[in-house]
């Protein structure tokens, strides 16, 4: 008859000592404001797990929860998130528990599976801090206390439009925002300094005087897309972009139809009246 297998001491220490430390862990969170009887971090993590299904983001329970409180809940998940240990490690260890003990316990071999089906539907850190964005653009003004964050993810990761967007969606209060919006508009994408362009003035209007280099720099382009896309910027722009007008001038001559009528949209949206005078009609004898 075989002797069913014990744990190894040194397993059991493992799992004790796993078990203290998510208590302590537990036990040391700063008391957070519940709704409905969960942490409001959990019912934003709840309705950004729909995400995970449906690819659609659910605000609903966040409008419930109220603007404040999503955006504070919003703040503590994209400083503090980090999935499970069973998240992070769980495949390992279920690989290296079912090579050495299976068949030995199938009862707990069930409750391993079962729990590791649960742990593959956890959230990485970057997919909350990616769902974080857009969800902080959601709530417009009252996302301003996130306004440094957002500031924070543009600088360290990189240009993102998402970021951009949300810190237009604030307005005014996202003023501290200004220098490093202007500083990304020194960009050769004039698709994602759209981006910028609008939300500079949804925070200061007139900031978006800081796109009008690159879309100087656009027009020369060898390639149409780019030329017409930075006439349509200027256009944006209006009166203040008015030093591009002897070149938006010859641009009504361009080879390709899509740059001839942007120019002429940008020379009326710039006003012609910073068009050089017509020249006076010859003296009638």
């Amino acid at each position: 008859m075989r002797r069913p297998r014990h744990l190894p001491i040194w397993l059991m220490a493992v799992v004790v000592a796993a078990a203290m430390g998510l208590w302590l862990w537990w036990s040391s969170r700063p008391d957070e404001p519940r709704f409905e009887g969960r942490p409001d971090s959990e019912v934003v993590l709840a309705a950004w797990k729909s995400w995970v299904t449906t690819g659609k983001f659910d605000y609903l329970p966040l409008d419930a929860l109220g603007a404040e409180r999503s955006v504070a809940a919003i703040i503590r998940l994209y400083q503090n998130y980090r999935p499970s240990l069973r998240a992070q490690w769980g495949d390992t260890a279920f690989s290296w528990w079912m090579l050495r003990f299976a068949g030995d316990w199938p009862r707990l071999n069930r409750l391993i599976q079962e729990s590791m089906l649960f742990a593959h539907t956890e959230l990485s850190t970057e997919a909350v801090r990616q769902l974080a964005v857009p969800a902080l653009e959601h709530f417009g003004q009252a996302a301003a206390p996130a306004v440094p964050l957002l500031v924070d993810r543009i600088t360290s990761e990189g240009p993102a439009a998402a970021a951009v967007r949300a810190l237009g969606a604030v307005g005014a209060k996202a003023a501290p925002a200004l220098p490093c919006l202007q500083q990304v508009a020194a960009t050769n994408d004039l698709w994602f300094l759209h981006t910028v362009g609008v939300s500079l003035r949804q925070i200061r209007p007139g900031s978006e005087i800081a796109i009008l280099p690159s879309c100087l720099t656009g027009m020369a382009s060898t390639n149409e897309r780019v030329r017409a896309k930075a006439v349509e910027l200027l256009a944006f722009v209006g009166p203040p972009a008015a030093e591009a007008l002897p070149r938006l001038r010859e641009l009504r001559s361009d080879s390709w139809k899509m740059v001839r009528d942007a120019a002429e949209t940008a020379l009326t949206a710039i006003g012609r009246t910073n068009s050089p005078p017509a020249a006076a009609p010859p003296p009638s004898h």
